[in-house]
């Protein structure tokens, strides 16, 4: 008979920044799309000229709050219903840093006061990221150039 190893029933390990298996496409293609409408108009106002969306750095400043409401526009769109709770958002996006998707920056700033304050987290897709959506996308818009 095989011994049994005892083990903790109990092991209050915070799970919030452990990946899941397998990302939600959707939540990627929301962020894709989010980053580069705000790319391709930061773009457009300086003037710049086109070039290939792998010599660009895509990018956007979002809330959680607001990237809850994306996913959710984007899956209305799809006809699907995968509804997403800020912690599943969390692991989510870890899922996608671990795969190196997605690039997140938790900036800080001085309020004034000798405090500092949160802003929105900056995602960044990278140039795996941009060749996963180009192979996975099924509802975005995939430019050449931006």
């Amino acid at each position: 008979m095989p011994e049994r190893v005892a083990r903790s029933r109990h092991q209050h390990v915070e799970d919030r920044f452990r990946a899941p298996l397998r990302p939600r496409r959707e939540l990627m293609e929301a962020i894709w799309n989010f980053a580069l409408h705000k790319t391709d108009r930061r773009r457009r106002r300086q003037g710049v000229p086109q070039v290939s969306i792998f010599r660009v750095n895509i990018w956007a400043q979002i809330g959680q709050a607001a990237l809850i409401g994306r996913y959710g526009a984007h899956l209305d769109y799809l006809g699907e219903s995968h509804p997403i709770t800020p912690r599943t958002l969390t692991r989510q996006v870890a899922c996608l840093r671990a795969l190196d998707l997605v690039r997140v920056v938790h900036p800080v700033s001085p309020d004034g006061r000798g405090g500092f304050r949160r802003e929105a987290n900056v995602y960044s897709i990278t140039r795996t990221g941009k060749l996963w959506i180009k192979k996975h996308g099924r509802a975005v818009r995939i430019p050449l150039v931006v």
